[in-house]
């Protein structure tokens, strides 16, 4: 799937449409394939199929990952770019609540700014307070160990390059 990706990325549809379709078989990539081909239908104006394929992501994507964030966000575009507009609010505004990845909610915002829209949701921040230093995550539900791990090696460097320069002074 990391091939059609790329492929997509180098706006080589066919191929990748090909090789998306072929692994939405499997259900391992069922989901991710079908965001894939919804977004290669958005790109290339055929809004009904695109609608289709991103719904079908998202019922799939269990667990609301970063799928179901760009499948929302091109779901809305696809409604919108249909003429129903309120529709393809209500996705990206999804997209934008649901707060998967940076780049899928920048370009959730980016669809609704460029269609006169203000969003009614914005991405949630959390705040974590280290002994020097304050982080700020998106989303961070299930990565509690990773958000332990950066902070605690954020500190570590702090209290380093702090050792690091007194000592050079």
């Amino acid at each position: 799937l990391d091939d059609a990706f790329a492929l997509y990325q180098k706006r080589n549809f066919k191929e990748a449409l090909d090789i998306a379709r072929r692994l939405s078989n499997d259900p391992a990539n069922a989901a991710e394939s079908y965001d894939l081909i919804g977004r290669i239908y958005v790109d290339g104006g055929k809004f009904d199929s695109a609608i289709l394929y991103l719904q079908k992501a998202i019922n799939l994507d269990n667990d609301k990952t970063f799928v179901s964030g760009w499948s929302y966000a091109y779901l809305g575009q696809a409604y919108i770019m249909n003429g129903e507009k309120e529709k393809g609010v209500s996705e990206l505004n999804k997209a934008i609540a649901l707060n998967k990845t940076a780049n899928s909610v920048k370009y959730a915002q980016s669809i609704l700014r460029s269609n006169g829209i203000h969003s009614s949701e914005e991405p949630k921040w959390v705040t974590i307070e280290g002994e020097h230093i304050m982080y700020k995550f998106q989303d961070t539900a299930g990565w509690g160990y990773h958000v332990k791990f950066f902070k605690s090696d954020g500190e570590h460097r702090y209290k380093h390059f702090s050792q690091t320069r007194r000592s050079s002074v």
